[in-house]
């Protein structure tokens, strides 16, 4: 058995998914199967349903052919009219932009009707409850105190973290009765802390089964973010685009300091292999978004996430991932440290 825990971290970033299931197929090509080589799968947002597929038995590249058919589904271009009323859903209705109901028949498609319980990897997939302004994450039940999401719809946990507000509406999961849950992005689009803690809670250290972890974050494509000094100070509703993405990008890079910063108090050894945005041309910064899921946009994604893949996918960093495979998942007892 390897002394090695094992985690893929995805992040969130809407149809930009398509770039990292393009990045994930290359290194699948060189390498081998992801599922038989992570331990831990952790994904927020369209990098959880990415990470769910994966563990529902999907290969990366039936994902990215899943985003290419589904994306222009999902995510229609806007005529002049949708536009009009997209504004004034903003003011309105700001968490009613688009019904999820082509997302809902896409991911049936990918992930079909398999619960949390049927995962080939373990799992750790962030979302936000809205009934009580909480972070949530679901897991798959690998610890004796975990037994709340085994009997949950892995499509349902996938609607749930993918719950982006201004884009769709609040999802329900089957089997917590009453819940509402949010994207969840608006606290983890960058996951890999999420992993990491799981990892030393659960599998990671001296009186537990593993004695390192590994970690490959997997960033979005993210196009130049930010604004220039000097402009309006103050923001309406109609900023909350604005806002939303100042969310996700300051989440995103706050992760990667805290995990640095972390590391060297651990009292076991981590790797973290964090595989960054390409750099994007101002041209196709204009049609690289959360929602732009046109012939464009599906062609520029797809040739950054090859691209990237196959940089990365013969690198020794890489490559370490897959010298040895994954064991199957345990559903079992498993001790956590004592508090």
């Amino acid at each position: 058995m390897s002394e090695t825990f094992k985690i893929l971290s995805i992040d969130g970033g809407g149809f930009r998914g398509l770039f990292s299931a393009a990045a994930l197929s290359e290194i699948e090509k060189v390498n081998g199967s992801i599922a038989e080589h992570f331990d831990l799968l952790c994904g927020t947002s369209t990098g959880g349903l990415i990470a769910i597929a994966i563990a529902a038995g999907r290969s990366a590249q039936e994902i990215v052919d899943f985003y290419k058919n589904w994306g222009p589904k999902i995510f229609p271009e806007p005529t002049l009219i949708r536009k009009g009323k997209r504004k004034i859903s903003q003011v309105f209705a700001p968490n009613s932009r688009n019904s999820n109901k082509v997302l809902k028949e896409a991911i049936q498609e990918i992930i079909g009707d398999k619960k949390m319980a049927d995962a080939n990897s373990y799992l750790c997939i962030p979302a936000v409850s809205l009934i009580d302004y909480s972070p949530i994450v679901f897991k798959t039940d690998h610890a004796p105190m975990l037994t709340r999401d085994s009997s949950g719809l892995m499509k349902d946990v996938a609607l749930a973290t993918s719950a982006a507000p201004l884009y769709f509406p609040v999802a329900e999961a089957e089997h917590l009765p009453g819940g509402e849950f949010l994207d969840g992005g608006l606290w983890a689009n960058n996951p890999a802390l999420v992993s990491l803690v799981e990892a030393g809670r659960f599998f990671v250290g001296s009186k537990l089964p593993y004695k390192k972890v590994q970690i490959f974050s997997l960033a979005s494509v993210s196009p130049a973010a930010g604004r220039a000094s000097g402009g309006k100070r103050k923001l309406s509703v109609l900023s909350t685009g604005e806002i939303f993405t100042a969310t996700l990008e300051s989440q995103q890079k706050s992760t990667e300091y805290l995990i640095k910063f972390i590391i060297p108090a651990l009292d076991f050894g981590v790797e973290y292999i964090r595989v960054p945005s390409p750099s994007i041309s101002v041209e196709h910064c204009a049609f690289i978004g959360l929602d732009i899921a046109n012939e464009r946009a599906i062609k520029t994604l797809e040739y950054y996430g090859r691209k990237i893949g196959n940089e990365w996918s013969s690198s020794p960093e890489i490559e370490s991932f897959f010298t040895e495979k994954s064991l199957p998942p345990k559903f079992t007892k498993m001790k956590a440290h004592k508090k």
